[in-house]
């Protein structure tokens, strides 16, 4: 009998992990004392909900303090809840959707993104990892790998983080080295194949040294049938995350922290669902209606390598200054072919390979607000990305193919400042201003070459009012801004900057002794010269300015703690996002008005429900319990009104028990993501040509699995 779960095919990486374990235990007998790591609980029981600190506007603050709307996740609630990448980020954050494009991810918040991830495409939801923003689109769908909590801020972020954060930014923040010995083991196991092994050890390396090492590798085989005789099952993925990090202080003035990250990702896949068969139908392709069967004939893939390095130097004076500089260098190699057109016939195909570096330097002097009346920092930002790409669109079913290639190098350089003074008790009124000077190149041997510089100015004023020790309100005017670009993976077209003014209220509240927390905001966008994303009659991606567009809406955050071992909570969305002006170009149909229609990736209503009960159990033992149920309705995934290209309502349910044992520092959940094997689509294309019609990714089956953990 063959061992469960399709161990028998990864039976080194568990002998390893078995290795580490039992170095792990043996340790554990030499003294290692009590709960340590994610074994701790998130709050007090007699004194409610912790303090959360957070760097969302990179100063350490209360996150109840914070005049903007920030949605904080720890590590435990990272793990109980199964968040593996960004892509389960917009699951838990209000106003957050996140579309996976089968190997990128598109990110939105507040009904503000991008839908197009190829050259000559920027986000506009800054990503940062440990201080440094991630340029590409390909390179946030890293595994979370020893992650201490994430940080998710709604709405423009213009001064503190100006480049591409027009609709918001996401901070992950990695664990911190420790001076004493701690580390860990886990493995988990599950259906289709899955394995996940990680763990990382963390101690004192010298005096005033310390470091920690964070491994991962996941895999799983795919979730989806190919019926094509010969040919491999789509969605088989592989991942492989790494990341290190010392950290050398000199007394009390001076701290140097060198990170390092690499990420490997190997998809056979992703699979590509034809919703409608177009010409493919013609050339004798079979019509299929099941999401989780496809007929793909031509060998797909996708591989990524990522690495990174970074530096952090940070120097106090005596006066209550800081000075920290921050220099990181990157790159990402993406190849990758797809079977547009979905089928067992040969209608098209797409094949394309990106390579990215990137290199960046922020300098930024801050004082310690508990010395003075002001809260201060003002810096420089550099950042320079060379791009290159090469790819070919086959159309066997025309009997021609169409060659894509390009280069675009990047210069952007920003001065930015932003303060907060004390007016009187209680009252605060923060401002700030970031000059953006933005420049890009682009070379190709289809197009003619290019180069523009974009300049602009983005301002934030914010008035807050701690009331009382429970209550906390702001208001506050912000402007973000993202500069134009060019479509080298198209027609060539330059685009013009977009930017969008938010206006936001919001208040921050805790009651019945930290037992309730209740977080809310209203908000109201104005955003001009949308950079949207269509496609042509030759199946190739275009990008125009939409004019205006209108966004308004409420978000609403609810923590409660009815007892001392439960805890539960409730996010809830209300966006209202359309077109007040943009004359479109349908390939069929010729000039296409939007004005009145919803923006993409904006559903009206969304809300999610989770709950946490803990029961404690004899000799420092636990029960735990998580659930949560995540609904979001009708969502568009084109721009145009298409109901081919719309996903209906649906909601999903995850859930998870886990028995922790703090004596012993070992964990053992079994953990089940959406209960009901709900079908939902993470993304449709509406190509507007003959040969492939609408195209659409699914979201995950019912997945289920083990995970043992050990602490040290």
């Amino acid at each position: 009998m063959a061992p469960p779960f399709g161990l028998h095919s990864n039976r080194r990486y568990v002998e390893l992990l078995i290795a580490i374990i039992l170095l792990l235990i043996n340790g554990k007998v030499s003294g290692q004392q009590g709960p340590v790591g994610g074994l701790k609980s998130s709050f007090d029981p007699d004194k409610g909900f912790d303090e959360i600190i957070v760097t969302a506007q990179k100063i350490e603050q209360p996150l109840q303090q914070v005049a903007a709307s920030v949605t904080a996740l720890s590590e435990e609630f990272i793990e109980n809840a199964g968040i593996k990448d960004v892509s389960s980020l917009g699951l838990y954050t209000p106003g957050m959707v996140v579309s996976t494009n089968g190997t990128s991810g598109r990110i939105y918040i507040r009904g503000i993104g991008n839908n197009l991830d190829f050259l000559g495409s920027q986000g506009a939801i800054a990503v940062h990892v440990d201080g440094v923003y991630q340029a590409r689109q390909w390179g946030v769908f890293y595994d979370f790998v020893d992650v201490e909590r994430i940080e998710v801020l709604r709405g423009p972020q213009g001064t503190i983080y100006g480049r591409n954060a027009t609709g918001g930014a996401i901070n992950i923040i990695s664990a911190a080295p420790t001076k004493e010995l701690a580390a860990n083991a886990t493995i988990s196991v599950g259906n289709f194949d899955q394995l996940n092994l990680k763990g990382f050890v963390s101690s004192s390396l010298a005096d005033n040294v310390s470091g920690r090492l964070a491994v991962s590798r996941k895999s799983h085989d795919g979730y989806t049938d190919n019926l094509v005789p010969g040919s491999k099952n789509p969605d088989d993925e592989d991942l492989v995350t790494a990341r290190g990090e010392v950290e050398i202080s000199s007394g009390e003035n001076f701290e140097l922290r060198f990170l390092g990250q690499y990420f490997s990702r190997d998809v056979e896949g992703p699979a590509i669902v034809p919703t409608v068969d177009g010409l493919a139908a013609t050339l004798g392709a079979q019509s299929n209606t099941d999401p989780f069967k496809v007929s793909q004939n031509t060998d797909i893939f996708f591989e990524a390598d990522s690495h990174g390095l970074t530096a952090i130097a940070t120097w106090s004076f005596n006066n209550g200054l800081s000075l920290q500089s921050i220099t990181a260098q990157g790159k990402n190699v993406v190849n990758y072919h797809l079977d547009t057109d979905g089928t067992e016939v040969d209608a098209v195909h797409f094949e394309n390979r990106e390579d990215h570096e990137q290199f960046s330097q922020e300098l930024r002097l801050y004082n310690d607000k508990s010395e003075s009346r002001w809260a201060w920092q003002a810096g420089l930002y550099y950042l320079d990305e060379d791009t290159s790409d090469t790819g070919v669109v086959f159309l066997p079913a025309f009997g021609f193919d169409i060659p894509v290639a390009g280069d675009i190098d990047v210069e952007a350089i920003a001065v930015f400042a932003q303060g907060t003074y004390e007016i009187t008790t209680g009252i605060g009124l923060t401002a700030g201003l970031r000059y953006n000077n933005e420049s890009k190149k682009m070379t190709s041997p289809i197009f003619a070459d290019d180069r523009a510089k974009w300049k602009d100015w983005t301002p934030h004023v914010s008035l807050q009012y701690q009331l009382n020790t429970d209550v906390f309100i702001y208001a506050s005017i912000t402007k973000g801004f993202k500069s134009g670009g060019y479509n080298v993976l198209g027609g060539g077209e330059k685009v013009g900057p977009e930017d969008v003014w938010s206006y936001e209220v919001g208040s921050k509240i805790d009651w019945l002794e930290n037992r309730l927390r209740l977080n809310g905001a209203i908000f109201y966008s104005r955003y001009d010269d949308q950079q949207v994303n269509t496609f042509t009659g030759a199946g190739l991606a275009r990008i125009d300015n939409a004019a205006k567009s209108t966004i308004y809406g409420a978000e609403l955050e609810v923590f409660a703690m009815p007892t001392s071992t439960m805890n539960v909570g409730v996010t809830a969305s209300y966006l209202n996002a359309s077109f007040d002006q943009y004359l479109a170009a349908d390939p069929f149909l010729g000039a296409v008005d939007l004005a009145g229609s919803r923006l993409s990736h904006a559903p009206r209503y969304s809300m999610t429900f989770f709950a946490d009960h803990t029961q404690p159990l004899a000799s420092q033992a636990s029960i735990s319990t998580h659930l949560d149920y995540v609904w979001q309705d009708e969502v568009k995934y084109d721009v145009f009104d298409n109901p081919s290209t719309n996903q209906g309502a649906y909601g999903v349910v995850n859930a998870s028990v886990w028995y922790t044992n703090a004596k012993r520092n070992w964990k053992l959940g079994l953990w089940i993501k959406n209960v009901a094997d709900k079908v939902y689509f993470t993304s449709h294309a509406k190509l507007n040509f003959t040969p492939e019609g609408t195209l659409s990714w699914t979201g995950d089956p019912r997945t289920y699995g083990l995970e043992l953990s050990f602490d040290y």
